[in-house]
């Protein structure tokens, strides 16, 4: 949030915001080397639960990186897209990864999903800074 008194973001919360998109990120890889990630023995409820972590991660994702972008004075149309981009391109990242971690398998499908979580994080989020008065509009 900005300081009230003056309207800038705290050197604390600037230095927090990519801090946060970078540990977000470093999780997402450190579940990525895991050989075996089932959550359920019923094949189904895996599938279902397994994606639906995807669409939750990388959405997670979008908008730590969003904010922080927007965190350093980039705008906010711009920060959005360049999330949405650089999420995208961790998706494949991880996707690619995963192709060398015994026991895991790279899917274009997954980053398909990946993609379509951010693309929902960052609508919530744009919707939700349209929806600020004018004079919220500086960096949180």
């Amino acid at each position: 949030m900005p300081d009230s008194s003056t309207g800038a973001s705290t050197p604390f919360r600037r230095a927090a915001r990519p801090a946060l998109a970078s540990a977000w990120a470093g999780l997402i890889f450190a579940a990525s080397s895991r050989p075996d990630l089932r959550v359920s023995e019923d094949d189904v409820l895996d599938f279902v639960l397994r994606k639906a972590a995807h669409l939750f991660v990388f959405g997670v994702l979008a908008l730590l990186v969003a904010r922080a972008l927007h965190g350093e004075g980039i705008r906010r149309g711009r920060s959005l897209a360049v999330a949405w981009v650089a999420t995208i391109a961790y998706a494949v990242t991880d996707e690619w990864h995963q192709s060398f971690v015994e026991g895991r398998v790279g899917h274009l499908n997954d980053v398909v999903i990946d993609a379509a979580g951010a693309t929902l994080a960052l609508a919530l989020l744009h919707r939700t800074w349209r929806r600020e008065p004018a004079t919220a509009r500086m960096p949180p």
